[in-house]
């Protein structure tokens, strides 16, 4: 099941790639990217935060074409971080494809943690694993 801590105080490196963001646009265009990974297994993480008004978004979020999440960030408030995952990911095309559509404004999104799962049977990488096996965090690559 997905775990949304809501809302969460990102560690500082975490900290230090949430520095931006990106959205789809006035027109509310989806917002989708490819993150490039070896095919493999994997969990990932979205992070986001409202910044412009108190519950202004809801979003739905899809991972390699499957639907992850809807009514993401919906009722937020303003600044506070919000991370939605872990999310199982089976990657076969060498990247991680996201999609964030708009429910009732623009997507947006701030950044994405991607884990290399340990073995088929875990359920998600433990906490404590999560420096060895972070494969990267991303923003600001494309």
């Amino acid at each position: 099941s997905v775990i949304v801590n809501d809302p969460v105080a990102p560690d500082a490196d975490t900290a230090a790639m949430l520095q931006s963001n990106d959205w789809g646009g006035s027109a509310g265009a989806p917002l989708g990217f490819t993150i490039p990974v070896p095919n493999g297994s994997y969990h990932a993480y979205v992070w986001a935060r409202e910044n412009w008004a108190p519950g202004h978004r809801d979003i739905n979020l899809a991972i390699e074409s499957v639907p992850r999440l809807n009514d993401m960030l919906r009722n937020a408030a303003v600044g506070a971080w919000h991370r939605y995952g872990p999310f199982p990911v089976t990657v076969a095309d060498g990247g991680m494809s996201f999609s964030l559509t708009k429910e009732t404004t623009d997507p947006v999104v701030s950044g994405v943690e991607i884990y290399k799962t340990l073995s088929a049977t875990a359920s998600y990488v433990q906490s404590d694993d999560f420096n060895n096996n972070l494969l990267a965090t991303f923003w600001d690559q494309w």
